[in-house]
């Protein structure tokens, strides 16, 4: 897109507005050919919505084209009861769909509805592909989005994640630590001991790479990485912080 377009999806509809004047562009709700329910992605091309109304099962329909969906499936023909999808994410290019499913990491390619890899290993709860399409973060492994193969472990990664715009940084929730890993030799940088169980979300800015931690507590903290620097909080909200970005220029 022109960036000049917002979408969002809640458990009954996926809006689309443009940005410049706040005018509504679409409005699609949950129907029989678009369900909707547990977690849900946006494409970045704005053009598909993800989501997991039922368990092990993600359906990805085109938001221009209301009269069907795409069914992919976690392949757990060896329980009666599968577990749900937790976490799931489009590529950057938007022609791929990753999620996790407890012990299984499945990458599916969106035109032809095939899977490109599926993966079992550890348990995995969260998910995130860098930028550049070159790693994609599930569990405690960071993986070949094409392949699945793992090319780094990372023990310590285990909760909500994130890469830098500029793929250089990956930060994360670990067990009672937030993380920060450079990408260019997947070394930790950063351990910053905190009450995890009060962290609700997380970002990196690009270029100035300061790090924002969302808490229940109704604030918010910056870290300047790879110093590890805490700035003043950011007080203001009455209510416990659901999400975060940063502006495009960091």
């Amino acid at each position: 897109g022109d960036g000049m377009e917002v979408a969002s999806v809640d458990g009954h509809a996926a809006l689309t507005w443009r940005s410049t004047t706040g005018l509504l562009i679409r409005s699609i709700s949950e129907s029989e050919n678009r369900p909707l329910g547990g977690c849900t992605a946006i494409s970045p091309d704005l053009r598909l919505v993800a989501s997991t109304p039922a368990n092990a099962a993600a359906f990805v329909w085109d938001v221009r084209d209301t009269s069907g969906f795409k069914q992919f499936e976690v392949d757990w023909s060896e329980y009666s009861n599968p577990p749900p999808i937790s976490d799931m994410a489009f590529a950057s290019d938007s022609k791929r769909l990753a999620c996790v499913c407890w012990e299984k990491t499945v990458v599916w390619d969106i035109a032809s509805g095939q899977p490109v890899f599926t993966r079992k290993g550890q348990p995995a709860y969260c998910l995130a592909w860098s930028p550049n399409g070159k790693w994609l973060a599930a569990g405690s492994a960071i993986l070949d989005p094409y392949s699945g193969q793992e090319l780094h472990s990372l023990p310590d990664l285990t909760g909500s994640r994130e890469f830098s715009r500029d793929n250089n940084w990956l930060v994360a929730v670990g067990r009672g630590t937030i993380l920060a890993w450079s990408t260019s030799d997947w070394k930790k940088r950063v351990a910053i001991p905190e009450d995890t169980t009060e962290t609700t979300c997380l970002t990196i800015s690009t270029p100035e790479h300061i790090l924002a931690v969302g808490r229940k507590g109704e604030a918010v903290d910056l870290w300047k990485l790879p110093e590890g620097h805490r700035f003043f909080p950011l007080q203001g909200h009455g209510k416990p912080v659901s999400a975060l970005a940063f502006s495009p220029d960091g």
